[in-house]
Protein backbone atom coordinates (compact mmCIF):
# COMPACT_ATOMS: atom_id res chain seq x y z
CA UNK A 1 0.00 0.00 0.00
CA UNK A 2 2.88 2.12 0.93
CA UNK A 3 4.61 1.17 -2.15
CA UNK A 4 1.69 2.35 -4.47
CA UNK A 5 1.30 5.54 -2.77
CA UNK A 6 4.57 6.43 -3.37
CA UNK A 7 4.51 5.60 -7.11
CA UNK A 8 1.57 7.55 -7.04
CA UNK A 9 3.34 10.68 -5.71
CA UNK A 10 6.40 10.20 -8.63
CA UNK A 11 3.73 9.78 -11.21
CA UNK A 12 1.38 12.73 -10.03
CA UNK A 13 4.23 15.48 -9.82
CA UNK A 14 6.97 15.24 -12.52
CA UNK A 15 7.66 18.54 -13.03
CA UNK A 16 10.96 20.62 -11.08
CA UNK A 17 8.90 21.36 -7.82
CA UNK A 18 10.69 22.62 -4.95
CA UNK A 19 8.79 21.39 -2.56
CA UNK A 20 6.54 17.63 -2.46
CA UNK A 21 4.77 16.47 0.45
CA UNK A 22 2.29 14.03 0.52
CA UNK A 23 -0.84 14.41 2.96
CA UNK A 24 -3.90 12.70 4.70
CA UNK A 25 -6.59 14.81 4.84
CA UNK A 26 -8.23 12.49 7.11
CA UNK A 27 -5.66 12.86 9.61
CA UNK A 28 -3.50 16.13 8.39
CA UNK A 29 -0.52 14.47 8.64
CA UNK A 30 1.99 14.76 5.70
CA UNK A 31 5.44 13.51 5.05
CA UNK A 32 8.19 15.52 2.88
CA UNK A 33 8.64 13.57 -0.18
CA UNK A 34 11.20 15.92 -1.88
CA UNK A 35 13.34 19.22 -1.34
CA UNK A 36 14.63 20.77 -3.71
CA UNK A 37 18.34 22.18 -2.88
CA UNK A 38 17.51 25.80 -3.76
CA UNK A 39 14.46 25.53 -1.67
CA UNK A 40 16.39 24.27 1.64
CA UNK A 41 17.68 27.42 2.90
CA UNK A 42 13.95 28.97 2.86
CA UNK A 43 11.85 26.32 3.59
CA UNK A 44 13.20 23.97 5.19
CA UNK A 45 11.93 25.08 8.81
CA UNK A 46 8.26 25.06 7.15
CA UNK A 47 8.18 21.92 5.38
CA UNK A 48 9.94 19.01 8.33
CA UNK A 49 10.01 15.32 7.66
CA UNK A 50 6.80 15.20 9.08
CA UNK A 51 4.58 18.03 8.28
CA UNK A 52 1.02 18.80 9.80
CA UNK A 53 -0.69 20.00 6.98
CA UNK A 54 -2.70 22.70 8.53
CA UNK A 55 -0.14 24.39 10.20
CA UNK A 56 2.70 24.11 7.19
CA UNK A 57 0.73 25.68 4.78
CA UNK A 58 -0.59 28.79 6.98
CA UNK A 59 3.64 29.37 7.90
CA UNK A 60 3.92 29.27 4.49
CA UNK A 61 1.16 31.31 3.24
CA UNK A 62 2.33 33.91 5.90
CA UNK A 63 5.92 33.71 5.54
CA UNK A 64 6.55 33.42 1.94
CA UNK A 65 3.30 34.37 -0.23
CA UNK A 66 2.68 37.66 -1.30
CA UNK A 67 0.13 39.87 1.01
CA UNK A 68 -2.41 40.22 -2.01
CA UNK A 69 -2.46 36.23 -2.66
CA UNK A 70 -2.77 34.89 0.71
CA UNK A 71 -5.78 34.89 1.64
CA UNK A 72 -6.73 33.05 -2.39
CA UNK A 73 -4.27 30.61 -1.49
CA UNK A 74 -5.56 29.57 1.80
CA UNK A 75 -9.13 28.99 0.68
CA UNK A 76 -7.99 27.39 -2.09
CA UNK A 77 -5.54 25.19 -0.17
CA UNK A 78 -8.11 24.99 2.61
CA UNK A 79 -8.96 20.87 3.38
CA UNK A 80 -12.87 21.10 2.86
CA UNK A 81 -11.89 23.16 -0.93
CA UNK A 82 -9.25 20.08 -2.00
CA UNK A 83 -11.85 17.83 -0.94
CA UNK A 84 -14.32 19.48 -3.57
CA UNK A 85 -12.14 20.45 -5.86
CA UNK A 86 -10.93 16.53 -5.46
CA UNK A 87 -14.35 15.32 -6.14
CA UNK A 88 -14.94 16.52 -9.16
CA UNK A 89 -11.27 15.93 -10.67
CA UNK A 90 -7.71 14.16 -10.03
CA UNK A 91 -5.10 17.24 -9.87
CA UNK A 92 -5.78 21.56 -9.98
CA UNK A 93 -3.51 23.86 -9.72
CA UNK A 94 -3.23 27.40 -8.00
CA UNK A 95 -0.71 30.26 -8.98
CA UNK A 96 0.35 32.94 -6.76
CA UNK A 97 2.92 35.14 -6.14
CA UNK A 98 5.83 34.42 -3.35
CA UNK A 99 7.97 36.77 -2.03
CA UNK A 100 11.50 36.34 -1.27
CA UNK A 101 13.49 38.71 0.06
CA UNK A 102 12.56 41.77 -2.20
CA UNK A 103 11.87 39.68 -5.15
CA UNK A 104 8.46 38.41 -6.05
CA UNK A 105 8.51 35.27 -8.01
CA UNK A 106 5.33 33.47 -9.87
CA UNK A 107 4.51 30.46 -8.31
CA UNK A 108 2.31 27.03 -8.52
CA UNK A 109 0.38 25.18 -6.51
CA UNK A 110 -0.46 21.64 -7.51
CA UNK A 111 -2.42 19.06 -5.43
CA UNK A 112 -3.23 15.66 -6.85
CA UNK A 113 -4.97 12.79 -5.28
CA UNK A 114 -3.39 10.25 -4.71
CA UNK A 115 -4.36 6.33 -4.12
CA UNK A 116 -8.12 4.98 -4.50
CA UNK A 117 -9.79 7.22 -1.85
CA UNK A 118 -12.22 3.66 -1.83
CA UNK A 119 -14.54 3.88 1.27
CA UNK A 120 -13.02 3.08 4.37
CA UNK A 121 -9.42 4.45 3.10
CA UNK A 122 -7.58 7.38 4.00
CA UNK A 123 -7.67 9.85 1.32
CA UNK A 124 -4.07 11.59 0.22
CA UNK A 125 -2.75 14.18 -1.78
CA UNK A 126 0.47 15.02 -2.97
CA UNK A 127 0.92 18.45 -2.92
CA UNK A 128 3.76 20.13 -4.96
CA UNK A 129 5.27 23.85 -5.03
CA UNK A 130 7.14 24.86 -7.93
CA UNK A 131 8.59 28.49 -9.42
CA UNK A 132 6.53 29.06 -12.62
CA UNK A 133 8.04 32.64 -13.10
CA UNK A 134 9.71 32.83 -16.09
CA UNK A 135 7.16 30.92 -18.08
CA UNK A 136 4.32 33.01 -16.78
CA UNK A 137 6.23 36.11 -17.34
CA UNK A 138 6.65 35.35 -21.22
CA UNK A 139 2.86 34.46 -21.32
CA UNK A 140 2.26 37.89 -19.81
CA UNK A 141 4.00 39.63 -22.61
CA UNK A 142 2.53 37.28 -25.39
CA UNK A 143 -0.58 38.50 -23.82
CA UNK A 144 0.59 42.01 -24.29
CA UNK A 145 1.92 41.63 -27.72
CA UNK A 146 -1.72 40.40 -28.64
CA UNK A 147 -3.41 42.60 -27.28
CA UNK A 148 -1.71 45.30 -29.10
CA UNK A 149 -1.43 43.82 -32.40
CA UNK A 150 -5.49 43.79 -32.16
CA UNK A 151 -5.71 47.34 -31.04
CA UNK A 152 -3.43 47.75 -34.41
CA UNK A 153 -5.83 45.86 -36.25
CA UNK A 154 -9.11 47.73 -34.61
CA UNK A 155 -7.08 51.21 -35.26
CA UNK A 156 -6.36 50.19 -38.82
CA UNK A 157 -10.27 48.62 -39.95
CA UNK A 158 -11.39 51.65 -38.31
CA UNK A 159 -9.32 54.04 -40.64
CA UNK A 160 -9.99 51.78 -43.48
CA UNK A 161 -13.88 52.11 -42.98
CA UNK A 162 -13.65 55.80 -42.44
CA UNK A 163 -11.66 55.76 -45.54
CA UNK A 164 -14.13 54.52 -47.71
CA UNK A 165 -16.44 56.18 -46.17
CA UNK A 166 -15.28 59.58 -46.97
CA UNK A 167 -14.50 57.95 -50.61
CA UNK A 168 -18.01 56.52 -51.05
CA UNK A 169 -19.43 60.18 -49.72
CA UNK A 170 -17.34 62.04 -52.33
CA UNK A 171 -18.32 60.05 -55.24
Amino acid sequence: RRQRRQQDLVRALSENYLVVCAFNLDTGQGERVRLAEQARAGLEPMFGDRPAMAETLASYIERRVHDDDREALAAALDRDAILAELAERKRFNALYRAVRGDEVEYCQATVVRAGSWAPGEDRFIVLGLRNVDQETREEMKQKELLEEALYRANRASEAKSTFLSNMSHDI
